[in-house]
């Protein structure tokens, strides 16, 4: 409403955080789910714009008895959250995509990308030479600029393994369907 009235008396007027927004999570301090945390997260980029979620680990200050005893959650907890939150930012994943109610946390042992692909095998292998750009970014190792290479060059030759080497992609063969 401020900007509204600043624009009417002056030419040039700062939009409100301009750079973004972003806000912080702090994980394991309570009993949430992962799932919890990921729909909230989708819910502050949806709603309110944020431009990026922060994740820290809960990191107990005292022992003091008089105070609910949490432990720390572990570190790769936090790490899974951030690739969770990098595949909804840009790679187009939905979070019901990545956890349900079924599958509330995330796999420590393995990559959310990587969780998503076992869990929907009936999708792979994803033919490289035909499958749309939104498909190849959902190929566990083939990142942004992989995806972007492949389309690219399948216009000029039909791909193979020895031209996906030399374009960098990251080889996960039993995902792949190359000729």
């Amino acid at each position: 409403i401020q900007k509204k009235e600043e624009k009417a008396l002056f030419k040039k007027v700062p939009g409100f955080a301009t750079a973004g927004q972003s806000t912080q999570l702090i994980v394991g301090a309570s009993a949430e789910t992962d799932l919890q945390i990921i729909k909230l997260t989708d819910s502050l980029y949806q709603g309110y714009g944020l431009k990026r979620v922060y994740y820290s680990g809960y990191i107990p200050v005292t022992d003091d008895a008089r105070l609910p005893q949490v432990t720390q959650p572990p570190i790769i907890r936090e790490h899974r959250l951030y690739q969770t939150d990098w595949l909804m930012r840009f790679y187009g994943f939905q979070a019901d995509e990545i956890l349900d109610p079924a599958h509330p946390h995330l796999d420590l042992e393995i990559d959310p990308k990587l969780a998503w692909a076992l869990r929907n095998r009936h999708v792979f292998p994803v033919d490289v030479n035909t499958a749309e750009y939104e498909m190849i970014l959902r190929i566990p190792g083939v990142g942004a600029r992989s995806a972007k290479r492949i389309v690219a060059a399948r216009r000029f030759a039909t791909l193979n393994m020895e031209t996906l080497r030399q374009l960098g992609v990251v080889l996960k063969l039993s995902l792949l369907h190359i000729p």
